[in-house]
């Protein structure tokens, strides 16, 4: 054999060789990649079974929700195996204190073999509305009228005059705030549109801008608003101008807080912490400014899509707060009313235990600081304060949407229409929610639970010896009695007490119940309420409040507020914070950062 064919021949088994090497080093590769495929696909399909069993246990989540806000629901304790889609949840309903604990397994394909599970936590709480009541009286713009002998021990806030009479005593402070004008100087009133504030996917502040008409002290605004869920206390800032944008210098701010906000547009007054002086034709701006974005929880500002403001323009921006912030055109204008300075007030012939607050003061004896611009006939005990600005307006508790969120709650439970156009309740009995289409009647010597809130579309007798309480599923909530007739709150929505009514709350501290009228006639009491009347929230949104002599309340809000002789108005702590609830048998919802994985 030939030396060159000897070398040929061990060329080609060297080939052999290496395609050998070759192919198995493609094969073990091929190996690893079908391997890997093989893994991947395994890992997806756990992953897609992972997120099918996290839908599930949502999906349980849902379900229970839904259950226990229908009639009978508070009684719903859960489920097992129940199917939904490629799989199934168990859900388990506990009672702890005041809340509800809920816990959901998704499983796919089945609790017994699962290829995935996840286990999620909620907690549900009463939706309720907060509120806080921090004065013994809070009155409107109507004033607080004291006969001889006629007490409040507590504080007194006035958006109108004091006038007092022979020993009229206010054991705490007194503030009258200064005079407010009747009718708006600047306003847009119109709404075609909405600009959502305080919303993750929308804008966090929104503003209003304005030209003054006069130039005099700005009291307060009214903002056109409603609400999505519960959204965070917002400040409300008055600024000035910058080249047609809001300015970073605050003239003067107040607080817009979710509970005066109703779920239904509505006027929602803000009063200043200071009352700045308008320049008349000059720019300034509303802003509202919230602390954080949310998906489920924000409030809307009306727009009038057309501009139909001719002085001021809507803009939105991400963050006021943000050096420099960015505002753009929010393509109309917002909501409002702007509020001047009006007359001189007064707190006159009274007792005041710690400090006064009041433009004027006159023939009254100050135990503490006095705090004015004028002061005739009167004594001071501490120190006084001649030149004081005048204190602001403030709002009171509850606007007209958070009043009409009282009336929507009460008629979850239905609607009664007595024949007579009265309704009777007499002996024991429970009631609510409801609805009441025609006046209602507590009779004499009648002991009344309330399971819910009751709205009235008439007018509302309580008889002598009537005792209306709270059910025990309360807990630390309350709940209200409205006497609202929508077609004309002119002719009715009075409330009349007798003597010796007693309202009782659940039997845990801070639970009450509101009695309020939207009666608006102001030469007939809203509320009336005689001899030994105790343990209620009285409230005239729009009217007079009388107080007949004897007789001992917890808290009094209103328009205007007459004592009796010998009447007395005692503060219960309690009320600083108070929340109204649907009541025991409904109205729950999902508790704030409460949600919660429990398995992987």
């Amino acid at each position: 054999m030939s030396e060159t064919k000897k070398n040929y021949t061990l060329s080609e088994g060297q080939i052999l060789i290496v395609s050998l090497v070759f192919v198995l080093i493609l094969m073990a590769l091929s190996g690893v990649l079908i391997s890997l495929v093989f893994s991947h696909t395994q890992t997806g399909r756990v992953a897609y079974a992972k997120e099918q069993a996290m839908q599930i246990a949502e999906a349980g989540i849902d379900r229970a929700i839904y259950e226990i806000n229908q009639p009978g629901g508070n009684s719903y304790s859960g489920e097992a195996n129940t199917s939904l889609g490629l799989g199934e949840f168990s859900v388990s309903v506990s009672d702890v204190g005041s809340t509800k604990v809920i816990e959901s397994t998704g499983s796919v394909p089945d609790s017994s073999d699962p290829r995935a599970q996840k286990k999620i936590r909620v907690v549900l709480t009463k939706s309720s509305i907060g509120a806080s009541f921090i004065y013994g009286v809070q009155v409107g713009f109507g004033g607080l009228v004291m006969n001889n002998n006629s007490s409040v021990d507590g504080s007194v806030y006035s958006d109108g005059n004091i006038i007092g009479a022979t020993n009229t005593q206010i054991t705490g402070d007194a503030w009258v705030a200064g005079g407010v004008a009747t009718a708006p100087d600047q306003q847009q009133t119109i709404q075609t549109g909405e600009q959502k504030v305080g919303e993750i996917e929308a804008n966090e502040d929104a503003a209003q801008s304005f030209e003054p008409d006069i130039t005099h002290l700005i009291s307060r605004v009214s903002l056109l608003l409603k609400r999505v869920g519960n959204p965070f206390n917002s400040t409300v800032r008055l600024v000035s101008d910058n080249a047609g944008n809001p300015s970073p210098t605050t003239l003067a701010t107040g607080s817009l807080n979710s509970g005066s906000v109703g779920t239904g547009y509505g006027w929602v007054d803000i009063s200043f912490s200071t009352n700045p002086t308008l320049t008349a034709g000059q720019k300034y701006w509303i802003v509202i400014d919230t602390p954080a974005p949310g998906n489920s929880k924000y409030y809307v500002w009306a727009k009038h899509d057309n501009s139909g403001y001719g002085n001021g323009v809507g803009k939105k921006s991400n963050d006021f707060g943000a050096s420099p912030s960015v505002w753009t055109d929010a393509n109309g204008d917002f909501g409002f009313q702007t509020w001047m300075g009006g007359g001189d007030t007064k707190i006159s012939s009274a007792i005041v235990g710690a400090d006064t607050h009041a433009n004027t003061i006159e023939n009254s004896t100050v135990g503490g600081d006095a705090y004015y611009w004028t002061i005739t006939g009167s004594t001071v005990g501490g120190t006084s304060f001649p030149g004081s600005s005048d204190p602001p307006a403030i709002d009171l508790p509850f606007t007209d949407s958070v009043i009409e969120d009282f009336k929507n709650n009460a008629s979850v439970g239905g609607t009664i229409i007595p024949v007579t156009g009265e309704h009777l309740l007499s002996g024991s009995v429970s009631i609510g929610p409801k609805k009441i289409q025609g006046d209602l009647r507590f009779g004499e010597n009648a002991v009344v639970t309330l399971t819910g809130p009751i709205w009235v579309e008439g007018d509302i007798f309580f008889e002598n010896n009537v005792i209306v309480q709270l059910d025990s599923g309360f807990g630390s909530d309350s709940t209200s009695i409205v006497a609202d007739y929508p077609a004309d709150t002119f002719l009715k929505g009075k409330i009349d007490l007798q003597n010796n009514t007693q309202f009782l709350g659940s039997g845990a501290p801070d639970s009450y119940i509101l009695v309020l009228s939207t009666f608006a006639d102001l030469n007939f009491y809203a509320l009336d309420v005689k001899n030994n009347a105790d343990g209620a929230i009285f409230y005239a949104s729009d009217g007079v409040i009388h107080v007949s002599n004897n007789v001992n309340l917890k808290e009094a809000i209103g328009y205007r507020l007459e004592l009796a002789n010998n009447a007395a108005i005692n503060y219960d702590t309690g009320l600083s914070n108070v929340n109204f609830s649907s009541g025991p048998s409904g109205g729950w919802q999902l508790k704030r950062g409460s949600w919660q994985i429990l398995s992987p």
